[in-house]
This record gives C-alpha cells, structure tokens and sequence, in this order.
C-alpha cells in the first residue's frame, strides 16, 4: 500500500477514534474539553479520572500538554484537536446509536463517524445492553440493526436540516468500527451520492435480501426503514 495511502487510513482511523469517545455535556469548541475527553476515549468521564494510570478501555489518544510541539505528534489529543473541529456529537439515544461530525480544517472535508459496540455495561459506563444485546443481536438475527439504523437516519436528517452544521449538498466521509462499520455501510449503501469515501474497521457484515438484486435490495432497507420511522 502506498505511503499515502496508510497516511490517509491513519488520519479516518483517528477520526474514528474521537468518535469512540464520551463527547456529550461539553462546549465542542473548547479545545482542553475535548482534548480530556479525547485522552479518556471510551472510558466513561463519569466513572473514570482522565489521569488514572489504569483505564479500561483503550481506545484513547495520548495528552501531551506540555510538551513542546506536541500538536505536531500524531495520535495526541493535541494534534487532533489542531486538525479537527468536532462539529456534533449524537451522545447514546434510546438504540444505542451514537455518531460524531467531524470537520478537517486543512481540507475542509467533513467526516461522519459511527462509534462501535460499546463493550462495558451500563453501570460501569458503556451500553453493552443496547449495541451487544439489541443492535448486534439484530445483526446475527436479521441481518440489520434496525433500531440504530432508524436513529441514523434521523439524525442525518437533522444534521442536513441545520446548515451551520452540515452546509448544503455536503459530501461526507463516513467511517465506522465494528457495529459503526455495519451502520457506515448501510448508510453509504443508502446515501451513496452523499459520500467521497468510506473508510471500515473491523466491520460487522450485513444480511441479504433473499432472492433479489442488491440495488433492489438497497431500496427495500430504505423503505423498511422509512416505515419504522413513521410508527
């Protein structure tokens, strides 16, 4: 793989990495918010000290507060936070769902990440009970995690109906991890004029509709999706 080519996956891979991250009940614009924030990664800021020595979880940037020149070491929070402007962060709804819009400054692209399966429990921080016992359930059983699909829909929706977050005719970059790679590549299925590149880590698969065309397919997702939306 060219060079180039790792560069481009490192910096979506750490996009989605800041969308594994607790983002909520913080001003997306201030920089040390969100560089702590950052640092704890998928360890709950309710349960966790950003400064323990032991977390849990490990999808986390390094915090290089000073340390000269660190906003140009990659994979610090402060390198980040120097590139990114974190636009919206859809914090866990009633599914589970939960994505990030991302804007890179140097190029002005903007990035939807979905976060992954959330592994901790509910009462050590995470939401194990909706994305491992509903979403991912509904993989293996279905083929599609409809609940979460359905919230994404809606939020995509909302992001479009808002011009200071998502100006109009946008073209993302989507990326997701594990359960955010089956909604990543549902919603690139589904919105495949609205997107550059998708970029999936680990990704759960997704089911077949049995006995026809995948673009025919495609249109009956967004149909089945549209009716539950309407319930």
């Amino acid at each position: 793989m060219p060079q180039s080519d790792i560069s481009t996956w490192l910096q979506f891979a750490l996009q989605q990495m800041a969308a594994e991250s607790y983002l909520q009940g913080i001003a997306l614009t201030n920089d040390a918010d969100i560089i702590t924030r950052l640092k704890l990664g998928n360890n709950n800021p309710l349960l966790n000290d950003p400064n323990s020595p032991i977390l849990s979880g490990k999808t986390r940037f390094v915090d290089l507060s000073g340390v000269p020149g660190a906003n140009q070491v990659v994979g610090s929070a402060q390198a980040f936070v120097s590139r990114y402007d974190i636009i919206d962060h859809h914090a866990n709804d009633a599914t589970g769902f939960s994505a990030t819009l991302m804007r890179d400054i140097t190029t002005g692209e903007y990035t939807l990440s979905f976060r992954s399966t959330e592994f901790q429990t509910q009462v050590n921080g995470g939401d194990r009970e909706r994305d491992g016992f509903g979403a991912d359930l509904e993989i293996t059983s279905d083929g599609f995690a409809f609940g979460q699909l359905v919230a994404m829909e809606a939020y995509y929706q909302q992001l479009k109906a808002d011009p200071t977050k998502l100006p109009p005719g946008t073209v993302l970059n989507v990326t997701g991890y594990s359960l955010g790679g089956h909604l990543a590549t549902v919603f690139t299925e589904l919105h495949s004029a609205d997107i550059q590149h998708t970029y999936t880590f680990n990704a759960a698969g997704q089911g077949l509709v049995g006995g026809i065309s995948e673009e025919t397919g495609t249109f009956y997702i967004s149909k089945r999706l549209e009716a539950v939306c309407m319930r």
